[in-house]
């Protein structure tokens, strides 16, 4: 009988000693992949250029954060919140009597224009306002080649 015992006892010691051996072997052929894919990325150039017509960046639940799109002459950078509510417009948007501007406009949750600086596309005339959540102008400052105005 104690010799039974024993042969289990050395049995078992074998096979522990053995699930040890194979781990330790398997840990290092994993740490030596995970260091050759990571010096294949050192060495490999990053690319240079990234060529699409639009760029939507997603948060962890898949939801639009931000898009920035080119769609003929209007270029926009779009942020949203938590939402999916458009809050921020870099770029080329209508301000006032549907005249395109390029510049940054911030919306309210809502989705009304609060603020809005730019100049005009063709150059002409530049402007900031701050709007009223109404989007009435509440304060106003503009110039444009034949006048500056100044509406607070």
């Amino acid at each position: 009988m104690a010799r039974k015992c024993a042969w289990i006892i050395a049995v078992m010691f074998a096979a522990f000693l053995g699930g040890m051996c194979s781990e330790w072997m398997q840990s290092r052929g994993a740490r030596a992949a995970d260091e050759s894919v990571a010096a294949k990325a050192k060495a490999a150039p990053a690319a240079q250029t990234l060529t699409v017509g639009k760029l939507v960046l997603v948060d962890a639940d898949g939801k639009e954060r931000a898009v920035l799109s080119a769609d003929g002459e209007k270029t926009q950078l779009s942020i949203y919140d938590d939402k999916g509510q458009k809050r921020v417009i870099v770029g080329q948007f209508p301000v006032q009597d549907d005249i395109p501007y390029w510049g940054i406009m911030a919306l309210d949750p809502a989705g009304k224009r609060r603020y809005a600086s730019g100049v005009q596309a063709d150059g002409s005339g530049a402007g900031l306002g701050i709007y009223s959540p109404r989007k009435r102008s509440a304060t106003a400052w503009a110039s444009c080649p034949t006048a500056t105005a100044a509406r607070l």
